[in-house]
Order: structure tokens, then C-alpha cells, then sequence
């Protein structure tokens, strides 16, 4: 019987290191999950940071478009005024050469 409690006590052993070497095994994958989750989380604070920096930038682009189209409209109002302004010009420019004309004429 003695065989059979040496027997039985080695395989008590072998099952105890055999629990202690999956304990440990998994106590280590544990560790790398951890850093997993760690670099994970961090990962993720820095694109909630970028997508927030993102946000402001978006609306700072759509306050310089709405800026860019007022300018855009001012400039083509103030083009339309130059060029009646020089259309206007033009018609004193005649007139002023009529003028010049009739004296000339009215000299001789």
C-alpha cells in the first residue's frame, strides 16, 4: 500500500506544481492584459483630446469661411461701385471733351 500512497502523494505534487505553474501563467497574462488596458485608455484619452481639438478647429474653419464669404461679397460690391464709378467718370470725361470742343469752337 505504500507504493500506492508514494504514488498518490507524487501526483498530489505534480497537480499542486502543475496549479501553481497555471497560477502563475495566469497572474502574468493578467499583467499584460493590464498594460493592454493601460495603453489602451490612454490610446483613447489622446484621440478624445485630438476629436475635441478637431471640434474647435471645425468651428474656427466655419467662422473664417462665413468671414471669407462677407469679404467676398464686400469686395464684389466695392467692384461693382469702381466700375460704375468708372463708368461715370468716363460720361464727365466726354462731357468735359464736349466742353473743350465748344470753347475751342467758340474761340475762333
Amino acid at each position: 500500500g505504500s507504493r500506492q500512497e508514494a504514488l498518490a502523494a507524487k501526483e498530489h505534487q505534480d497537480q499542486q506544481a502543475a496549479d501553481r505553474k497555471q497560477r502563475e501563467e495566469l497572474q502574468a497574462a493578467n499583467q499584460i492584459l493590464h498594460q493592454e488596458i493601460d495603453k489602451l485608455e490612454h490610446a483613447l484619452h489622446k484621440a478624445e483630446v485630438i476629436e475635441k481639438q478637431l471640434g474647435e478647429k471645425s468651428k474656427e474653419c466655419e467662422a473664417l469661411s462665413a468671414q471669407l464669404t462677407s469679404a467676398l461679397k464686400q469686395k464684389a460690391g466695392l467692384e461693382q461701385e469702381v466700375a460704375s464709378a468708372q463708368v461715370r467718370e468716363a460720361k464727365l470725361q466726354a462731357e468735359v471733351d464736349g466742353l473743350k470742343v465748344k470753347v475751342e469752337q467758340a474761340a475762333k
